[in-house]
């Protein structure tokens, strides 16, 4: 072989070394930036599972909420609707008494008209009482004398 020949296999040899040593170098370096992403993939996956169960807790808690809003919706609801009620009942109560008073009034002024002796002004306040004859009666009382 001649000189020349074998200066040029150096070479190439020499070149083959170089470029595997470059090759080397750069797997190395794409091997460390390879394990670098699958950090950072880890590091994300983390970070999206601790996501993930903060947003259930929170979900949670929404529910929660909404559930003691909806409670509170139905009870402001169920409370209106007592309260009218309960000013119905006050109205209709009024308007019992007002009859029982002027119902009371008439009788009064119907038994003074009908007992001898006519009973005196000063005696209205109390009560009358039904005949003594065994039947069945109530009291009668005058306005204001309720007790």
């Amino acid at each position: 072989m001649s000189y020349q020949r074998l200066t040029s296999l150096r070479n190439e040899a020499d070149n083959a070394v170089a470029r595997a040593e470059e090759a080397e170098a750069k797997i190395k370096k794409l091997e460390q930036e390879i394990l670098t992403k699958d950090q950072d993939i880890q590091s994300y996956q983390h970070r999206l599972a601790n996501a993930e169960t903060n947003l259930e807790k929170a979900e949670e808690k929404l529910n929660d909420v909404k559930g003691v809003r909806d409670e509170h919706e139905s009870s402001k609801t169920t409370n209106e609707g007592l309260q009218r009620k309960i000013l119905l009942l006050e109205e209709e109560l009024d308007s019992a008494e007002k009859n029982l008073k002027e119902t009371v009034e008439r009788c009064v002024h119907t038994a003074d008209r009908t007992f001898s002796p006519p009973v005196s002004r000063s005696s209205c306040g109390a009560s009358i009482q039904a005949p003594s004859d065994g039947s069945e009666g109530r009291a009668l009382r005058a306005p204001g004398a309720y007790p």
